[in-house]
């Protein structure tokens, strides 16, 4: 794929894209722009995903509880009699008291919060250049595709042992609460977006929804991201079979690692060791197979893709199958099961199994969802694991 090298994608996002002052700007990277949208707070998106996370904690598990300490100080101060046999000096102490507290707040809060953020912030930035290098990389043609398969399922194999503590502790019922992120990059094709976020709203929602009720998942959505340049081979259509695979090696999979590169670069680190990394939907123009009694409407490719694919048109439920076969999760013979392979219910549900990391191998190479032409139809790539293992390690490149 040729690229001219001008400068690199801006707008505004959700923490999607990167700030108008972010230090890559203008390192020559990408052709054209990539445009975002969501609410956008510059100070807090340059900080980085986990940096604003060590801040929130900070702000709830020290601030807050010191505050409040200090509070208490100050109105036991106020009620605090003046005994005059010593002279007052009981109710100075109090205040003296109220004025450490103060200090200590300012201390270990105001000071050791901005201390946390630069040194986050540097460390940030830093791995997310390394990482968008070699997503740059990996987004060459045949050799970047080779390795970006090696890789995945290395970190993926490798995230999936270190989850095996969470696994254990599911069959014991101890299943606490996980965070799990995606994003929606929308490409252009002919200067205008194939799809728009209203069309792709009902998904994002239903998603959400679903792995809180089923899979007890925060899944926390980053928002739409809309990538100017466009797919050097035309319209995208992406074959949910062994030749979709191998055609990740060559110019579709190239631009789909260049297009992450561009719209998430604060997330580039993680996707290169595979922890905490956004699981990303692409919206395609078709997915196939498609016969005259059904269409493939989703695809996704296991550990050996950093992505999953829906068209624009799919029902409300796509996004969800498509993101449980990224979390290595099979088809399931269930119609009422989210994990069905021929069109979804309604009100979709998963059995006991399917919310912890099952083992059990699945001979599908590509997992998709397909619906007959009444609805539609997904397909999945091969993820026999499980959906709230998935996020145990919060691994999903």
């Amino acid at each position: 794929m040729s690229v001219a090298p001008t400068r690199l994608a801006t707008g505004t996002a959700l923490y999607s894209c990167p700030p108008p002052d972010s230090p890559i700007l203008g390192m020559g990277v990408l052709s054209g722009s990539a445009q975002c949208q969501g609410s956008f707070n510059p100070s807090s998106h340059t900080a980085g995903r986990s940096c604003r996370e060590v801040q929130d904690w900070i702000e709830t598990q020290v601030e807050q509880p010191i505050e409040a300490r200090e509070n208490q100080q100050e109105q036991r101060c106020r009620n605090e009699p003046c005994n005059w046999w010593t002279l007052c000096l009981n109710k100075l102490f109090c205040w003296l008291a109220w004025v450490l507290v103060k200090v200590v707040r300012w201390v270990l809060v105001t000071v050791g919060k901005w201390v946390v953020r630069v040194v986050c912030t540097v460390v940030n930035i830093v791995l997310d250049i390394a990482g968008l290098i070699i997503s740059l990389i990996l987004s060459i043609p045949i050799l970047g595709g080779i390795i970006r398969t090696v890789l995945n399922w290395v970190t993926e194999v490798g995230w999936r042992l270190v989850g095996g503590v969470d696994f254990v502790g599911s069959l014991a019922g101890i299943r606490p609460r996980k965070k799990m992120y995606f994003g929606v990059i929308i490409p252009v094709l002919n200067g205008t977006p194939i799809a728009t976020s209203a069309q792709l709203q009902a998904q994002v929602d239903q998603a959400i929804a679903l792995y809180d009720t089923l899979c007890n998942i925060n899944l926390r959505f980053t928002g739409f991201c809309t990538f100017n340049n466009e797919p050097p081979e035309g319209p995208l259509t992406v074959g949910c079979d062994g030749g979709g695979f191998f055609a990740d090696w060559w110019l579709g999979g190239s631009y789909f690692e260049f297009a992450t590169a561009g719209c998430k670069f604060e997330d580039s680190w993680r996707r290169i060791v595979g922890y905490g990394a956004e699981l990303i939907v692409f919206v395609v123009n078709n997915v196939l197979p498609d016969s005259s009694s059904s269409s493939t409407v989703g695809c996704s490719f296991a550990g050996t893709h950093n992505y999953v694919v829906v068209e624009a048109t799919a029902g409300p439920n796509v996004a969800a199958h498509e993101l449980g076969h990224a979390c290595l999760l099979g088809h399931d013979d269930g119609t009422f099961n989210l994990m069905f392979a021929s069109g979804i219910a309604p009100a979709p549900t998963l059995s006991t199994w399917q919310p912890r990391w099952r083992l059990a191998s699945s001979r599908k190479f590509c997992g998709k969802l397909v619906i007959s032409h009444q609805p539609r139809r997904l397909h999945y790539a091969p993820k026999p694991l499980h959906c709230a293992m998935a996020v145990a390690a919060h691994k999903q490149r």
